[in-house]
């Protein structure tokens, strides 16, 4: 009988927006949330701009309005407040700019 060698099985990758590795749940959630909201609504583009002197929690663009209805109307809300809100967004501008991965690893380097 001929011994067969496989290759090893690849290490689990994870899926983008899923944030498996912040250990705070609610944290997590609100990076899901919003994560799903900005993809939906195509504005990885415009979360890479800076927002202006009003910050996202302040803005009065129409493009902020729609993402924050959007994590509204997702089943998984969490019901933000202006402040949560506007952290997450830039977190999640953070992603957008440098890339989940890069943001991972200052997570995991600031959290440990």
């Amino acid at each position: 009988m001929e011994n067969i060698t496989y290759p090893p099985i690849p290490p689990l990758i994870e899926e983008k927006g899923t944030f498996t590795y912040i250990k705070c749940s609610h944290t997590q959630k609100m990076l899901v949330n919003c994560w799903q909201a900005i993809n939906l609504t195509e504005m990885w583009d415009f979360i890479k701009k800076d927002p202006g002197e009003d910050g996202f929690m302040m803005s009065c663009a129409p493009e902020i309005k729609i993402i924050y209805q959007k994590m509204q109307e997702l089943p998984n809300s969490v019901g933000h407040s202006g402040f949560s809100a506007s952290w997450t967004l830039r977190q999640i501008q953070c992603i957008a700019i440098h890339g989940e991965e890069e943001y991972k690893r200052i997570y995991l380097m600031n959290n440990e």
